[in-house]
């Protein structure tokens, strides 16, 4: 699985970038190690609504595209909603996670 962060209007994104680490070994269990999967994560922190936003783009094998967002003015239940969309989405797909 390939992933790519991008932080918009983020300070200090490694705290984040920690936090995601940990919480996307939910979405990698349903993916075996050699597939190609892409998943782009964009993190951002609009000073307009004050909330912070979080988009997962899910690009499986160049034929399906996922995508989960969700917007929070905390930060981490921001990250944490947008990951349940994201498996209940992937478990609606019918994928079966590994062990």
């Amino acid at each position: 699985m390939k992933i790519q962060y991008f932080f918009k209007k983020i300070e200090n994104p490694e705290p984040y970038k920690i936090y995601f680490e940990g919480k996307l070994k939910r979405i990698k269990k349903f993916f075996p190690k050699k597939e190609e999967v892409i998943l782009n994560i964009e993190f951002s922190h609009p000073t307009k609504r004050k909330n912070f936003y979080v988009e997962f783009n899910l690009g499986l094998n160049h034929k399906k595209n996922i995508r989960a967002t969700f917007e929070s003015s905390n930060p981490f239940e921001a990250i944490d909603k947008a990951i349940d969309k994201l498996v209940a989405q992937l478990k609606k797909l019918k994928l079966e996670p590994n062990k």
